[in-house]
């Protein structure tokens, strides 16, 4: 006899916030991941959304990834962000991991 799935179906919900709350997220479709290109296209738009939501912010941007792909740090180049070191396991720097 098959399990019968008591959780539902499954989303990924990605949020970018700062000092001052929400800023942005991204719903994906059930079942679907977050891979290199997805997460690109979440942070060009993110930008776009921080610009007109944070105007005063937006000149110069710095961003705390973990272990970024080099795709990923491309990406973030061409944004003209400041990446922040995120030592592995820093609890004090990031809490809400």
């Amino acid at each position: 006899m098959a399990k019968t799935n008591i959780q539902g179906t499954k989303f990924m919900l990605c949020i970018w916030w700062d000092l001052l709350g929400l800023v942005y997220y991204g719903l994906l479709q059930p079942n679907e991941n977050t891979t290199g290109e997805r997460y690109q296209q979440q942070l060009m738009e993110f930008s776009r959304v921080f610009k007109q939501k944070r105007p005063d912010f937006a000149t110069r941007q710095n961003s705390q990834h973990d272990n970024a792909r080099p795709h990923v740090t491309e990406t973030l180049e061409e944004l003209n962000w400041d990446v922040l070191p995120h030592p592995p396991y820093s609890t004090d720097i990031a809490p809400s991991d």
